[in-house]
């Protein structure tokens, strides 16, 4: 009865929300895991100054975007179908890799890049958009 009444009120919630569709949900963390991988890209070609700067203005560009995607998944009801979180349990590997290298990226700059660490701190306030995702 319990489940019942739970899946009812799944189901009202995503009829308010839209009727949001599984593939909406893999839609966007298919453009979460894109993201990040461009971003890691991006700091994964800082060296020094100068190419700390290209990087800056490379994410600047790119900001409307990544905040477009965030607004995307934070606009989805939560929590996830079922389905969703299982089929993203079973693809969690593909993102853990991806985030794990965008960490590893980011501490490199940190710790090795002269000004690295300053040229970070503006990302971890502003990161909890980015990484908001419809991770289960």
């Amino acid at each position: 009865m319990g489940r019942v009444v739970g899946n009812a009120w799944l189901i009202l919630g995503l009829a308010i929300a839209g009727c949001a569709k599984p593939e909406d949900y893999f839609e966007v963390v298919r453009e979460q895991r894109a993201a990040y991988s461009e971003m890691a890209d991006i700091l994964a070609s800082v060296k020094n100054d100068q190419t700390m700067a290209d990087a800056l203005t490379a994410i600047e560009k790119r900001r409307p975007q990544f905040e477009a995607i965030a607004r995307k998944a934070n606009a989805l009801p939560k929590p996830p179908p079922a389905e969703v979180v299982d089929r993203l349990q079973s693809e969690k590997y593909l993102m853990t890799t991806i985030v794990k290298r965008l960490l590893k990226e980011g501490a490199r700059i940190e710790n090795d890049v002269p000004g690295g660490a300053d040229f970070m701190k503006q990302f971890h306030s502003r990161s909890s958009s980015l990484m908001s995702a419809v991770q289960p």
